[in-house]
């Protein structure tokens, strides 16, 4: 036997307060309190029929060996430069694996690194001199 309780005007089975991601296949009537079950809201499995289908699911048996190859080439890479941040701005996304997850730092070096870099070095930025700060 499920145990009920009451709240925000409907009736609510205490098993639903562990949320699992699965929804009923109806509601709750709130005058009655029983559950009503809804066809439409039954889950269906719906798989089409691939009977005389032609075409055949591929994966190159390569694959794996371009994965592989791809990941001791960047394991190298960052041996050599010391980390994977260093690593990750002399390599290209697609030589990469695991691919890269997107992050700030990532984001903004793609987008500006080489230019501030760039300006930085042609002297448009410099050091910032106490007396601006406190002007300001």
């Amino acid at each position: 036997m499920m145990a009920n309780a009451v709240g925000f005007g409907y009736a609510v089975k205490l098993t639903d307060l562990r949320y699992t991601g699965v929804h009923d296949e109806g509601y709750i009537d709130p005058v009655t309190g029983k559950f009503v079950f809804v066809p439409e809201m039954h889950s269906e499995l719906v798989v089409p029929n691939l009977e005389g289908f032609k075409l055949k699911p591929y994966v190159s048996f390569r694959t794996d060996v371009e994965i592989e190859k791809r990941r001791r080439t960047y394991e190298a890479k960052v041996k050599e430069k010391g980390s994977k941040a260093l690593a990750d701005l002399y390599t290209l996304e697609d030589e990469r694996w695991p691919p890269p997850k997107m992050d700030a730092e990532t984001l903004f070096e793609l987008s500006y690194g080489e230019q501030i870099r760039q300006a930085f070095k042609e002297g448009k930025y410099g050091a910032v001199e106490k007396k601006k700060i406190e002007e300001s």
